[in-house]
């Protein structure tokens, strides 16, 4: 900017001034964030829920949950259709995956973007440790989905590879590229070893179960996806077995208290007995154990 100051004299002075600068983020959202053009970007959540903090400024602030458009208590501050975009308020900028990383203002029936979370925000809250329980094999294309075998999982790390997050339609090749996405990538426990779940119970070694042995590898991968068949069909997939994304969407960074309901997962394609069940972040157990 210039600023034109007339003196007494037959000259003009001309002074030229720095333009303004946007000021210091007046809240702390994230444990480490920095701003970019009046969005803050979330570069590092907190350690604890809320792992993203929203400010108590008389603003409603919300993001898209399991539910819907949610706030830090998970109710439900608007409807929210993620595979019916013209439905939803045009603050979303749909169609768009904006909505899957993004915190924002309500304002009236529409929303504002406020906080932008960095994909190692978002595929972070995966990680640490979790338990539950796969079907028992019965032979390579068949499980015994009654006769449950409990696992334990760390997932301590991400795949290096940087997953394209399309505009809307990855099966589309003109769509645009608006981030990425990262594999979430972690080791069963009790795979050769019998292990101490987080209610005190012992969870035998899966080699021990001999063919009953429901898996082939240690190493899991947990995945965010967003056409699963369709632009808008959301999933998270664990192993490429598909179930609710709840814990990996901005709603679930924003609650007052963790998202309390268990992960399940089924395998796609036709029904063979096998799903993931009761698969629950804990924080408790561990180590070596006797199962009998």
């Amino acid at each position: 900017m210039h600023r034109i100051f007339w003196l007494a004299s037959p000259f003009i002075v001309v002074v030229a001034c720095a333009e303004p600068q946007p000021g210091p983020i007046a809240f702390q959202f994230c444990a480490t964030q920095h701003d970019a053009g009046g969005l803050v970007v979330c570069d590092q959540a907190f350690e604890t829920a809320p792992r993203v903090h929203l400010p108590a400024d008389g603003s409603v602030y919300g993001a898209v949950g399991g539910k819907g458009f949610v706030g830090a208590d998970g109710q439900v501050l608007l409807a929210f259709l993620p595979a019916s975009p013209a439905s939803n308020p045009p603050g979303f900028a749909m169609p768009s995956y904006e909505f899957v990383e993004t915190v924002y203002r309500l304002d009236g029936n529409d929303v504002v973007p406020v906080v932008k979370l960095a994909p190692e925000v978002l595929d972070g809250n995966l990680l640490g440790t979790w338990e539950g329980t796969l079907s028992t094999r019965i032979d390579d294309d068949h499980y015994d989905q009654a006769n449950r075998i409990a696992i334990r999982v760390t997932f301590d790390r991400f795949d290096s590879a940087h997953h394209d997050l399309h505009r809307w339609d990855p099966y589309d090749a003109a769509d645009p590229i608006i981030g990425y996405r990262l594999a979430t990538m972690g080791t069963i426990e009790n795979t050769t070893t019998a292990v101490t779940l987080a209610n005190g119970s012992c969870a035998p070694s899966l080699v021990s179960f001999g063919a009953g042995n429901p898996t082939t590898s240690p190493d899991l991968t947990l995945m965010r996806e967003f056409a699963m068949h369709v632009p808008g069909d959301m999933s998270l997939l664990f192993e490429g077995w598909m179930g609710a994304i709840d814990h990996a969407l901005p709603g679930a960074l924003i609650a007052t208290t963790p998202e309390a309901s268990a992960y399940a997962a089924y395998p796609h394609g036709t029904p063979n007995g096998q799903h993931l069940a009761d698969f629950t972040r804990v924080t408790a157990g561990g180590g070596t154990c006797a199962p009998f």
